[in-house]
């Protein structure tokens, strides 16, 4: 029996086919680490990591990337007001890289004792591998502003 999964861009449930097989990648944003992660926050790593493992179970050799965000996420959803990371530091009177090594170790912890797998052997990216990714999401949302949706 073959994966499927919700395809936004059809807008259709489909067969899942990697496009490098048996390689299947994964990206994954991660937290952004001002504060612990509360159930909320961690149900989303919770499905990446059922997803993963699902992807493996069925054959597949899984890359899984997550991005670590320690700076520019700002206190209103309209990106305005003040960076969280700098907020937090105000408050626990720390540094910001004090404030974001001591939340993404917490944030690891806590995946751990829910038994969540690291992505990407828990190393961290170089810009050039992070590049890489980003201009791939560029081009998949290009490709969507330029096809027409499918009925």
């Amino acid at each position: 029996m073959s994966l499927r999964i919700y395809n936004t861009m059809s807008r259709a449930k489909e067969e899942f086919i990697p496009l490098h097989p048996p390689k299947a990648r994964l990206y994954c944003c991660g937290p952004t680490v001002y504060n612990y992660a509360h159930i909320g926050n961690l149900r989303t790593y919770i499905f990446e990591d059922i997803l993963r493992r699902t992807l493996r179970f069925d054959g597949f050799e899984v890359e899984h990337v997550m991005n670590v965000t320690d700076v520019g996420h700002m206190t209103t959803d309209a990106d305005e007001g003040d960076d969280k990371m700098q907020v937090a530091a105000q408050r626990e009177g720390k540094s910001p890289w004090d404030i974001a090594r001591f939340y993404e170790e917490a944030f690891f912890s806590e995946t751990a004792r829910l038994n969540i797998e690291q992505a990407a052997g828990g190393e961290r990216l170089h810009l050039q591998h992070l590049r890489s990714h980003l201009f791939r999401h560029v081009q998949i949302r290009h490709l969507r502003q330029t096809r027409p949706p499918q009925p």
